[in-house]
């Protein structure tokens, strides 16, 4: 129970930001610097995981369903963690671990004498729980390896954006010879003192055919 309570409280924080929570909005931001793809979706379903799962526990209800969503949410957040080494202390996945591996034993053991499904007589069979937990490690290493690759891709792309600017702040500038007005002001007064030149310059007399040379 105690167990249910804290993961159901973590899914009610992700969900409607109870509890000093985030909510959804919150939670899909962190999530989208994660490189977790379609981070409101991916939010949303690792709150509905938490918290559904979390509650399924505490009432022991469909245990193996609710512990395989409580596993497969917190292998996903071990491996968030994982490159900070074990220890919560650190930023590990001390955790993330300890809570998914109490959610794999209830959902491969069952629930206690008092609750829902041993009231109801619910015997799931005994393979259920393993293949569910199995594919729910599996989603994960899976959500994992695309994860990273688009942090991968993120990262080369930001690396990529400082050398460009480099290159384009170490090309030579084209010296500027002026703007174009002032080349067509200049050319103006070169044509004006070209003609003020012929008019000042003499003109020798116009000679007659009979004046001696």
């Amino acid at each position: 129970m105690t167990l249910g309570t804290t993961i159901a409280a973590h899914g009610a924080q992700k969900l409607f930001g109870w509890f000093g929570g985030r909510g959804p909005s919150g939670t899909a931001a962190g999530f989208e610097k994660g490189g977790f793809p379609l981070p409101m979706a991916s939010a949303i379903a690792a709150g509905v995981c938490e918290g559904a799962g979390g509650a399924l526990l505490v009432a022991g209800a469909a245990t193996p369903l609710g512990g395989v969503m409580v596993l497969g949410a917190m292998a996903t957040a071990a491996d968030t963690h994982r490159e900070k080494g074990l220890f919560s202390s650190n930023g590990g996945f001390e955790l993330p671990l300890l809570i998914g591996a109490g959610a794999l034993a209830l959902a491969l053991t069952g629930p206690g004498e008092l609750s829902v499904d041993r009231l109801a007589g619910v015997e799931p069979p005994g393979w259920l729980a393993p293949l569910m937990a199995a594919a729910a490690v599996g989603s994960s290493v899976a959500l994992s390896r695309v994860r990273r690759a688009s942090l991968a891709t993120r990262s080369t792309s930001h690396g990529a954006q400082p050398a460009v600017r480099s290159a384009a702040a170490a090309r030579p500038s084209r010296p500027h010879s002026g703007k174009p007005q002032h080349e067509a002001h200049d050319v103006e007064d070169s044509l004006r003192q070209y003609v003020h030149s012929l008019d000042e310059s003499p003109v020798p007399p116009a000679t007659s055919p009979g004046d001696p040379s």
